[in-house]
This record gives C-alpha cells, sequence and structure tokens, in this order.
C-alpha cells in the first residue's frame, strides 16, 4: 500500500499497529522483530521510488522510525508486565503466595462446572490454626507471620499440583482435592495435618490444627455451600 501510494503520502506511521498488537500478544522480541522487518521493507520499497542518491536519507529516517517502534514497544512490554504482575498480586495472599479468598473461590467454582458437566468428586478441607493467638500474644506478629508462612510451605509440599490451597485470612486455611473421593481425600488430610503437626513441634511452636473435610459426589449449588460443610 506504500508503495502504491507513493512519497505523497506516507502510511509508516501506521506500521506501529501490527507491531503494538504483536508485542502485547507474544513478546517484546517478537515485536521487535515484526518493526525490523516492517522498517526494513519500508526502506526498500523508499529507496525503489527514490532510487540509490537517497541512501542516506533512508537509513537516516528508517532508524529513527525504527528507533521510536521500540521506544514504544518497551512502553508495551513493561505495561503488560505490570499489569501481569498487579493481577497475580490480586489473586494471591499477599503474606504466603497461596490463592485468596476471592482467587478460590473462582477457580473452585471452574472446577464445579467442570463436575456437573463430566462427573466426578470434589473434597473441601477447611483448616483453622488452634493456639495461633497465644503464639502472637508470646512472641509477636513476626512469628505468628512465618507461622502462615510455614502452614503455606508445607501444604504446597504435601499437596498435588492439582490440589488449591488457599488462605482465606486470618489463621483459616482451605485446600480443595479435585477429583478425590472420600477415602482420599480423608488420608490426604490426615498425611496433611500430620506434617503441619510435625513443622510446628520443630519450632517449638505449640499450635495444633482443627481440620474439617467435606467430600461431594453430586456437586453442591454453591461453593459457600462446600465451604459451610467442610
Amino acid at each position: 500500500g506504500d508503495y502504491v501510494i507513493g512519497r505523497e503520502l506516507g502510511l509508516s506511521s501506521l506500521y506501529l499497529i501490527p507491531i503494538m498488537l504483536i508485542t502485547w500478544k507474544y513478546s517484546a522480541t517478537a515485536g521487535a522483530a515484526t518493526s525490523m522487518l516492517a522498517y526494513g521493507l519500508w526502506g526498500g520499497i523508499t529507496l525503489l521510488e527514490t532510487g540509490k542518491s537517497y541512501l542516506a536519507f533512508v537509513l537516516w529516517e528508517g532508524a529513527f522510525k525504527l528507533a521510536t517502534a521500540l521506544f514504544f514497544i518497551f512502553a508495551l512490554s513493561w505495561l503488560r508486565d505490570s499489569l501481569t504482575r498487579v493481577s497475580l498480586l490480586a489473586r494471591k495472599d499477599a503474606l504466603t503466595d497461596l490463592a485468596n479468598r476471592g482467587s478460590f473461590y473462582e477457580l473452585a467454582n471452574h472446577e464445579m462446572l467442570r463436575c456437573q458437566r463430566y462427573g466426578g468428586a470434589i473434597s473441601i478441607v477447611f483448616i483453622d490454626l488452634d493456639n495461633f493467638k497465644a503464639l502472637n500474644d508470646k512472641f509477636g506478629h513476626d512469628a505468628g507471620d512465618e507461622a502462615l508462612r510455614v502452614v503455606a510451605q508445607t501444604m504446597r509440599g504435601q499437596l498435588r499440583s492439582t490440589d488449591l490451597p488457599a488462605r482465606f485470612g486470618g489463621d483459616e486455611f482451605a485446600v480443595m482435592l479435585a477429583g478425590m473421593d472420600a477415602h482420599g481425600a480423608s488420608q490426604a488430610t490426615q498425611i496433611l495435618q500430620s506434617r503441619l503437626l510435625s513443622a510446628m513441634r520443630e519450632r517449638g511452636w505449640s499450635i495444633t490444627f482443627s481440620i474439617g473435610l467435606a467430600t461431594f459426589n453430586k456437586v453442591p449449588a454453591s461453593v459457600d455451600e462446600m465451604i459451610k460443610h467442610a
């Protein structure tokens, strides 16, 4: 199109549109490669129109256009990465790096819909730390925060990649055991409780765990109902 229209109406600024789209969808590297191709082609058609006597001008203007495109690529890539980080932080608990309550509800609801369509069981584990306030009162809130991080780390190490551990706030945690029947969920929960107690004893903390477990072969109406049963 640029070649057909001629030098009177240059379209080179419009090259930024596909360059930005590719940068947003794929990566800054893909955007930079596209911009090099685009302005390389622009230089080629400009030389066809003007002749080799304008080579220095074409190289200078092409370099300026490419630098402009690379600036926009850098800015757009930074914006995309920032939005990704913000989105991730909004879905995770800042202290433990587990899913937060909102993220748990969202993902558990997706699993419920999957089970309603294809069948299968869901087990929900609800965990409350006993004597947590006493730990905070005796050793301070830093020790309490460390205890919550240890709980989260133990859960991640014990659970499957398909399970969903989350911190609901305070000293309350929940786990969704996807596709696990009552017997399997009971065994997994007992092992998890044993590992959690061991982690507390190793650090000299008197924390124990009240744990509720509910398995659903028929998916209820809401995530709230599953958590209430657990």
